[in-house]
């Protein structure tokens, strides 16, 4: 089982800067993390939900952004190794037709939108469309995470503390 105390005491200790930090390195693609729980978390243990929703939002959008670069940069010839050229073709076409609404859907589920970001590169995605799609995602999956950590906060004060 893995131990996240340390990366809980980082948060405790940093605040802020410490859930920036943590949305950042757990959003890249190579250093996958359950963000879920320490947003939930960090409100819970009573921090500033807007700072966390800025903070969180900030960290998660510039790991994408590299995300997304990082899929440029491994050009077709690379994927090709992996994925037949009709399926890198099939992925093409279908994020051109339906990239933003992936993105969005994507970035507000449990599930990595890490890889996502990767294809949106890779398949040359708009920029201004992954990046508008990026916030919007990122932001209704934080603001949700926020209301999720304020009700366990509240069920916590007024059941063990009042």
């Amino acid at each position: 089982m893995v131990d996240f105390t340390p990366i809980f005491n980082f948060l405790w200790r940093h605040q802020i800067s410490g859930i920036f930090f943590v949305s950042f390195f757990g959003s890249l693609i190579f250093l996958p993390c359950p963000l879920d729980f320490f947003i939930i978390g960090a409100i819970a243990m009573g921090m500033d939900a807007f700072q966390v929703l800025i903070a969180s939002s900030v960290g998660a959008i510039l790991a994408s952004i590299v995300n997304y670069f990082i899929g440029l940069l491994l050009e077709k010839k690379f994927i090709i190794k992996y994925v037949s050229k009709k399926d890198l073709k099939k992925t093409e076409n279908f994020m051109e037709k339906y990239g933003p609404p992936i993105i969005i859907g994507v970035s507000v589920t449990p599930l990595s939108i890490d890889i996502f970001s990767v294809i949106a590169g890779s398949t040359r995605m708009h920029f201004g469309l992954f990046l508008i799609s990026i916030v919007i995602g990122r932001v209704l999956k934080n603001i949700l995470l926020i209301y999720g950590g304020s009700e366990i906060r509240n069920i916590f004060l007024h059941r063990f503390i009042s």
